[in-house]
């Protein structure tokens, strides 16, 4: 099997995370300033950068990983901010090659909620019960918003992907895009957004095999994914003022899921072009790609203009079945 190489970017990342949400945190300009603040010998001297060990500036390159004595001083100043640091989000990401039997040192590390979603999730798996997946387990992971939840997709993927169950993948793969998005703000206002989207799609997307098509993602349309569904959780009335991040989290849930209407289920979802690489395609196999592809377009359509709409019978669907008709010349 191909050997999987991306541990310098999963690496980086996982520092560059740290050392923004910790400068950001402290109002610090730059990685002299932390320096200073968290080492004795530079704190009673002027600005001279005599002195320095250079090691802040590496943090923020991601090129050196902070030690202990240090993490726990942050730690002191930046509440959550080592928890970050030693996400399982991260090995996880580096690992190759995960099975049902290495899985438990990794789940032993998750939240304890996390923890009975993937507990359930296995139970599932060993009776046979379908779809339990995406509408049970995966809402609870997706909702929680957080590293340690990503985490747990992602090790439920790279299951599925050992066992070589294409459709599991795929519906992981799915999960993963959510979850990206909801905690997506964290990445972007540390300027980590693009970073981000790179290593999962190298880690994930670029490897799930897509049923009669391929994946059009791309960092660009990650971002606007993001926007997108920011600007949708402000259009929610009925949730009333939203005065935590649980709280938003939960409302970006229900949007996702579809509960708040059809847009957001599926204009963020993961968009595939119909592509037939072996053969040509059924009838059956032609009808249910454009079908999924119409679904993005409607979504993501209004989500662009933000404007609601009402599945299936507006305009904007009946618009954009005349396009994938008359290009497709098949409907």
């Amino acid at each position: 099997m191909k050997k999987y190489f991306l541990p310098s970017s999963i690496k980086e990342l996982r520092v560059r995370y740290w050392y923004e949400g910790v400068r950001r945190q402290l109002g610090e300009v730059s990685a002299f300033g932390l320096e200073k603040r968290f080492d004795r010998k530079l704190s009673d001297q002027d600005d001279s950068k005599l002195g320095s060990t250079k090691k802040w500036p590496r943090y923020k390159n991601g090129r050196r990983v902070p030690q202990s004595k240090l993490v726990t001083a942050v730690e002191a100043d930046v509440p959550g901010s080592s928890k970050e640091l030693g996400s399982v989000l991260w090995p996880v990401l580096l690992e190759d090659e995960i099975s049902l039997r290495k899985a438990p040192r990794y789940i032993d590390q998750l939240e304890p909620d996390l923890r009975r979603a993937m507990a359930n999730w296995r139970r599932a798996e060993a009776t046979g019960t379908r779809n339990l997946l995406w509408y049970s387990q995966g809402r609870t992971l997706v909702g929680a918003g957080s590293l340690d939840a990503l985490a747990a997709l992602v090790l439920i993927w790279e299951i599925y992907r050992h066992q070589a169950r294409d459709d599991g993948m795929r519906t992981a793969a799915e999960l993963i895009y959510r979850c990206m998005l909801v905690v997506g703000d964290t990445f972007k206002a540390r300027g980590l957004l693009a970073e981000f989207f790179g290593v999962l799609n190298a880690k994930v997307f670029s490897r799930t095999t897509w049923e009669n098509g391929r994946c059009i993602l791309d960092a660009e349309m990650f971002a606007q994914g993001v926007d997108r569904l920011n600007h949708a959780v402000t259009t929610v009335r009925d949730e009333g003022k939203l005065q935590s991040q649980k709280a938003i989290d939960r409302v970006k849930k229900s949007l996702i899921y579809g509960r708040k209407g059809y847009d957001c289920l599926f204009g963020l979802g993961i968009p595939i072009v119909p592509d037939w690489r072996v053969g040509p395609p059924t009838r059956g196999q032609q009808q249910n790609g454009m079908l999924k592809l119409l679904q993005w377009l409607w979504g993501w359509t209004h989500l662009t203009n933000k404007t609601v709409g009402t599945f299936p019978f507006d305009d904007l669907w009946q618009d954009l079945e005349a396009d994938i008709e008359v290009e497709s010349g098949f409907w």
